[in-house]
């Protein structure tokens, strides 16, 4: 299975694969995505790796719902 993120149309960079481009990208452009999801997604130390892999599908969900067409998912090659 591959791994999903969430990152705006507007970051060039690879989450997976160039992820400290991707964060001060996203940081210097005052997103603060990882912070969003951690607001949003709700995380516990007691849920299995599927459980947490949901969870966190979930939450990019509504934040595409929330936000119209400024985030979209990514997957890892």
């Amino acid at each position: 299975m591959k791994d999903v993120f969430i990152t705006t149309y507007d970051n060039p960079y690879d989450y997976f694969k160039q992820f400290d481009q991707w964060l001060n990208f996203d940081r210097q452009k005052g997103y603060y995505t990882l912070e969003y999801v951690g607001r949003l997604a709700r995380l516990a130390p007691d849920l299995s790796e599927e459980q947490e892999r949901i969870e966190l599908e979930n939450t990019f969900d509504k934040m595409i719902e929330w936000n119209g067409k400024f985030y979209k998912k990514v997957y890892s090659s």
